[in-house]
């Protein structure tokens, strides 16, 4: 799985839109948009950041495969 696919996937088991994410990070809604469709690419930051809004690893998100993370 590509690292926007597990932002989208972490962002909806939350129940957070992509509005409410980016509010909660400081950026605008189309980036957030724009990382899910692998348009953008994030900074080591912008993840970290990320991963911490969605209480999940960092590398829950960018490995290709995250069998442990705690979304099956």
């Amino acid at each position: 799985m590509l690292l926007g696919e597990n932002i989208k996937k972490f962002r909806e088991y939350k129940g957070l839109t992509q509005v409410q994410l980016a509010e909660r990070i400081g950026v605008q809604q189309s980036y957030i948009a724009k990382l899910e469709k692998a348009v953008k690419s994030p900074t080591i930051m912008m993840v970290k950041a990320i991963s911490k809004e969605l209480d999940c690893k960092l590398e829950d998100l960018i490995y290709e495969d995250n069998q442990d993370s705690t979304i099956a």
